[in-house]
């Protein structure tokens, strides 16, 4: 089936917010399950992109094949992602984010944040590599472990 499966991926620059929360749920019969929402006031993505369909659309009648939705999308206007951004964004000061340039929580010495919320916005493209590049950025910010000798791990 995937070999014979062509998935086709939009990505947005529209602002758009989401927050997520990890606490029981009564569906879950008390146990806790990860969950988003919108802040107040704030514009959420949306799930239905009429262009992207169109292309899908279009694609599909090339390809001979038949253009599908995910069913979260198509049935409930559930909006999905691959890449979770931001949260603990890099800034100059507590004031303009939540890690520094070398990716240590501020007022946290020795914690570091290395993944893809260090990323301040929604880029526009898949952002692997940005996130590839920024956390081995960060890592070589690392301080050698003292009594570490790295000519003896050869």
């Amino acid at each position: 089936m995937a070999s014979s499966t062509t998935i086709v991926l939009v990505m947005q620059t529209d602002e758009n917010y989401l927050k997520l929360d990890y606490k029981p749920r009564w569906w879950r019969l008390g146990a806790k399950s990860q969950n988003s929402q919108v802040p107040k006031g704030l514009r959420r993505a949306p799930s239905y992109i009429p262009i992207a369909n169109e292309v899908t659309k279009r694609l599909a009648e090339k390809m001979d094949g038949i253009p599908l939705s995910l069913l979260p999308e198509a049935a409930m206007n559930a909006m999905t992602t691959a890449h979770i951004l931001g949260g603990c964004c890099m800034g100059e000061s507590p004031e303009k984010g939540v890690v520094d340039f070398k990716g240590e929580l501020f007022g946290y010495p020795n914690l570091y944040v290395v993944d893809g919320s260090v990323v301040p916005a929604n880029l526009g493209v898949n952002p692997s590599l940005t996130i590839t590049a920024l956390s081995e950025y960060i890592m070589d910010q690392m301080p050698a472990k003292k009594g570490l000798n790295h000519s003896d791990n050869k």
